[in-house]
């Protein structure tokens, strides 16, 4: 009798919003970035009519169980059906976020009918289609290396501005944070070859928040890591936890100036203070660099010296924006003599 009492409307307007948060939830924006995770939500939004919700495993690739107050988790294996158990997946709505992804990439923007709320760097959005696009698939994304328990204190700096201060090239800092007074002490519980998790303590760190960039120090490491927070959870005990993205082991400081303003007018406005994330290039020919927020716009190359040798960075991609620092690719060719 109840069911009988709402529309075919109004059940499929349920339907509909009852995906949009189940597609959220299996799809890991909790380690997107604020504005990546606005993204991802609009864009679930936009596909929702096209997800599917069934009472049988086939054609899904997730599972809900009504009676048990857990997330939702991917079918790794057959599951048999049950009176509380509810099938759901992507759809036809992995179908055409391929397709939105491609013409994103050839067009350099998404059609207008999308509504993504505001408007954002290229780069940025298809990184977010491309990350929806991921836990869509029948196939759950494999994890880069297995996390090994670890029990290590670290020091950490919260912020750009901070770890930017500590690493500028013109002053003789000697990572020595004993009187810093915004560096906290963390507890690392388990390590992969591309980060960690560490418990951090009860007190301050109101700061912590996913896409904090941090300074990372081991106890007996002569060098200052760089990580991204990815992740925040509590525990039982209400203790918080994060899971850390490694950038580098040992971040490196230079000064880079714009290509098309060198002068000795202006050469102190131009030159920037930069982090090189490796001491040399991928195999692209590319190399990670962490810029002040705003520094990066797409257009501008920039020299650098580095141990003695004279380079040119040239844009290639932006890999994150921070609310306080720029994470992007350059291209790095010799300087001619």
């Amino acid at each position: 009798m109840l069911r009988e009492a709402y529309s075919p409307a109004l059940r499929k307007a349920v339907k509909r919003e009852f995906l949009k948060a189940m597609l959220l939830a299996a799809s890991s924006t909790d380690g997107l970035p604020p504005v990546r995770q606005d993204i991802a939500e609009r864009v679930i939004a936009h596909f929702a009519g096209a997800f599917v919700l069934s009472a049988r495993p086939e054609g899904c690739t997730h599972s809900f169980d009504l009676a048990a107050p857990k997330s939702p988790a991917r079918l790794l294996k057959t599951a048999d059906p049950a009176a509380t158990l509810l099938f759901f997946g992507a759809g036809d709505g992995l179908a055409r976020l391929n397709l939105l992804s491609q013409l994103a990439h050839a067009r350099g923007a998404v059609p207008a009918d999308i509504n993504l709320g505001g408007a954002y760097p290229h780069d940025v959005v298809l990184g977010v289609l491309k990350h929806l696009e991921q836990y869509w698939s029948d196939r759950a994304p494999a994890r880069g290396s297995e996390r090994r328990p670890t029990a290590a204190r670290i020091t950490v700096l919260p912020g750009a501005d901070e770890i930017f201060a500590v690493l500028d090239p013109s002053t003789s800092n000697d990572l020595d944070f004993s009187r810093n007074q915004t560096a906290e002490s963390w507890i690392v519980e388990n390590v992969s070859d591309g980060g960690c998790g560490a418990i951090i303590p009860s007190q301050k760190t109101d700061w912590v928040k996913v896409g904090t960039l941090i300074g990372m120090k081991g106890e007996t490491s002569n060098y200052l890591g760089i990580g991204l927070i990815r992740r925040i959870t509590r525990d039982s005990h209400q203790q918080r936890r994060v899971g850390i993205q490694l950038l580098t082991k040992a971040a490196i400081p230079v000064k880079v100036s714009k290509s098309n303003t060198m002068s000795s007018i202006d050469l102190d406005l131009s030159t920037e203070t930069a982090i090189l994330l490796s001491a040399s290039p991928d195999a692209n020919g590319e190399i990670g660099v962490l810029l002040g927020d705003s520094v990066f716009n797409g257009r501008d190359s920039y020299d650098l010296t580095f141990r003695d040798q004279s380079y040119v960075l040239t844009p290639s991609t932006i890999i994150e924006a921070g609310e306080d620092f720029d994470w992007a690719k350059f291209k790095v060719r010799h300087r001619p003599a």
